[in-house]
């Protein structure tokens, strides 16, 4: 059973949109991250022995999802 402070709780559209928007922005620096292409060096670093573990095979489908959600991105923060 949920607690009274849990039920009492309201969602806005606002704050549904607000919590997509950061976990598009998560998704999208995790494929650029996976890639090296991270406008951060240290998150480039971190995720250096994960891109070695990728197939090269799998890259341009990686970078096609990184694709989507850069433009999920954008249609969030209308750009």
């Amino acid at each position: 059973a949920l607690s009274r402070e849990a039920r009492a709780q309201t969602t806005s559209v606002t704050d549904v949109l607000n919590f997509a928007l950061m976990l598009e922005i998560f998704e999208n620096e995790f494929y650029k991250a996976v890639l090296g292409r991270s406008a951060s060096a240290a998150q480039n670093a971190a995720f250096a022995a994960v891109r070695t573990a990728v197939p090269a095979a799998a890259l341009p489908a990686l970078a096609q999802i990184q694709k989507h959600e850069q433009s999920h991105v954008d249609f969030l923060t209308g750009n």
